[in-house]
């Protein structure tokens, strides 16, 4: 090698001269033993006789720009990696057209996205037509039940059904209002047409130059919905099994309860008979009678119904619940059961009490169990003052309920565990019936516990969300 001072270039002396010049990178030492990448010019030098007389080098130290690409490199690889081999399905897509829609929208003076889609719906198809992918991972071929990446680029129409397009909205209102991301549960469409449940994903890049693309990440759920279907199934028909256990329990007061109705329909009926074969016939009393008769009748239609409803095994069936009324109505289902262990039974309820969602089914069923537990409780005291009271009340967004008893209470041992299955606190018990509560104030978003009582005895509280939201 030339060594005429300065930085020399790494290649021979005779090579050197035959080029005249050399470009490229060299991997020096520092004085403290560092070691750099360095960008190095050489040109050789001739004398007037032209001889070489020298080498003139000029060097750039560009250690930290070639480790930032050695890094850059290292993130795409390991972006490549996870984009290809992971289990989520991945795509990237270009958002472009949508965005520079929405952005001749914004010109014309649109301010409120949402607002705008309310009121052009159409708009929202228009725009998952537009968005196209343009890369997809090896696990949306599968998922999507493609042969091939290249039969899922272009545009994601095709795997949107028109269900699911508001999950296409919120996300277009996420990227609209800058968030950097919207995830949701949502159902696309494979190839095939079949369904399929998602998590739903979508990322909005922060740089100006990536704000043309987003990524869309979904897991399929689909095994875990059908789980939890078939898990609320069998809680609703556990439900029902400890209902109609609950009116096996309940045989006097159900025949109480008609045959009430049913005796005023005999006596009415053998009043109206006598009217009419008197000598002179008296309509108006025979009317009056057939009247009563009517009353009566409907009055065991509603027995009847308020049983039977108990005994159905109906889908949950969603609305706006009265707990006042269902209350109210609980207890009276119940009074002769009531009557009967001689409890005196007391109601506290706040008025104007907010409505929640919810099945109202299983919601009385709750308050029947929770009834009919303390009822069963203090039938174990023999001198006890027999007190029942429910209580309604309200705090900040949900509404509570109280059921208390003056039986013998709750062992502390038993308090933590009172609502997994199969703990008991009866001898020939089940342990079932406040796990079944635990289980349907659960799926309405609501909580129960067992509340400290004021002097003697048990009891229970559950909260559950104004407005509610069963699950």
């Amino acid at each position: 090698m030339l060594r005429l001072g300065g930085a020399v270039p790494p290649m021979s002396a005779d090579d050197f001269i035959a080029v005249g010049s050399w470009d490229g990178e060299v991997e020096p030492f520092s004085k403290d033993g560092r070691q750099l990448v360095v960008q190095l010019r050489c040109s050789l030098l001739l004398d007037d006789r032209g001889r070489p007389a020298g080498v003139l080098s000029t060097g750039n130290d560009i250690t930290q720009r070639k480790r930032a690409d050695m890094e850059l490199r290292r993130s795409e690889a390991r972006y490549r990696n996870i984009f290809q081999t992971t289990s989520v399905s991945i795509w990237e897509c270009d958002f472009s057209a949508v965005r520079a829609r929405i952005g001749e929208l914004a010109a014309m003076g649109m301010t409120d996205l949402r607002q705008y889609l309310r009121d052009h719906p159409r708009f929202v198809r228009e725009a998952i037509d537009l968005t196209r992918a343009i890369a997809v991972n090896d696990a949306s071929v599968s998922m999507f039940g493609a042969a091939t990446k290249q039969d899922l680029i272009g545009s994601v129409g095709h795997i949107w059904p028109t269900e699911s397009e508001v999950t296409f909205a919120e996300a277009m209102i996420a990227a609209f209002e800058g968030r950097p991301s919207y995830e949701t549960e949502t159902r696309l469409r494979r190839l095939d047409g079949r369904p399929v449940d998602l998590l739903f994903t979508t990322s909005f890049p922060p740089e100006a130059a990536s704000r043309d693309s987003v990524f869309i990440s979904v897991a399929d759920i689909t095994a875990h919905n059908e789980a939890r279907a078939a898990l609320l199934e069998a809680q609703t028909d556990l439900a029902h099994a400890m209902r109609l256990t609950s009116l096996g329990q309940l045989t006097a007061s159900i025949a109480h309860e008609v045959n009430q109705p049913l005796g005023g329909i005999i006596s009415n009926g053998q009043a109206g008979l006598r009217w009419l074969k008197r000598e002179k016939p008296d309509i108006e009393a025979a009317a009056r009678s057939l009247e009563g008769l009517i009353q009566e009748a409907r009055r065991a239609g509603e027995v009847i119904n308020r049983f039977r409803s108990l005994a159905k095994n109906d889908a949950p069936m969603i609305e706006d619940v009265d707990f006042n009324s269902l209350v109210e109505e609980t207890i009276l289902l119940l009074g002769h059961e009531l009557r009967r262990a001689n409890i005196e039974t007391g109601t506290n309820l706040t008025r104007n009490l907010a409505t929640i969602r919810g099945d109202r089914i299983q919601l009385q069923q709750v308050v029947i169990n929770l009834v009919m537990n303390a009822v069963q409780a203090m039938a174990t005291e023999e001198a006890v003052e027999r007190e029942l009271t429910v209580e309604t009340g309200q705090s900040n967004d949900s509404i509570v309920v109280a059921v208390s008893d003056t039986g013998p209470g709750i062992a502390e041992e038993i308090k933590g565990r009172l609502f997994t299955a199969f703990a008991t606190t009866k001898p020939d018990g089940m342990g079932m019936g406040l796990s079944v509560c635990g289980s349907i104030i659960h799926r309405h978003g609501g909580k129960i516990r067992v509340a400290e009582n004021v002097g003697k005895g048990a009891r229970f509280e559950f909260s559950l969300p104004i407005g509610g939201h069963e699950k």
